[in-house]
């Protein structure tokens, strides 16, 4: 007989962290023979991630470390969004531009893509005060 689970949902802190513990421990007094923990119960423990530290899911599930750590990159990298942005070949140098005070309507798209990888993409449409943009421009700038 299936043992049904509320999901995350329907619980909260503790009470989340307490089932995922029930639903591995079932699962290790139940199997008949040592083997990989089934996916379902990594994706409950992958889903504890960021409520609780990787290491309080370690020791709360008895899970090894680095195995949670490798998952949960795995799981990052999958959830790419696939428009990502991607380094261009040589890096662009800054560009300042001069704005006017103000605008009627206008549509900006602004791409900001760090050394790093990581990448923040901004659409601003509509009367936007040219000092906010500065602004903005001088902030990511400085990131």
């Amino acid at each position: 007989m299936k043992k049904a689970f509320l999901n995350k949902d329907q619980l909260s802190g503790e009470k989340w962290l307490e089932q995922v513990r029930e639903q591995f421990s079932h699962w290790r007094r139940t199997r008949l023979k040592k083997g990989r923990i089934p996916q379902e119960l990594w994706e409950s423990a992958l889903d504890l991630y960021p409520v609780f530290s990787k290491h309080r899911i370690c020791k709360s599930l008895c899970l090894n470390q680095n195995a949670l750590k490798s998952r949960l990159e795995k799981r990052n990298i999958q959830n790419l969004p696939t428009q990502s942005c991607q380094p261009s070949p040589s890096p662009s140098p800054f560009i300042e531009i001069s704005l006017p005070t103000s605008s009627p309507e206008l549509n900006i798209k602004l791409e900001y893509l760090k050394g790093d990888g990581s990448c923040l993409k901004l659409e601003l449409n509509g009367p936007i005060p040219m000092n906010d943009l500065e602004s903005l421009c001088q902030k990511l700038k400085e990131a």
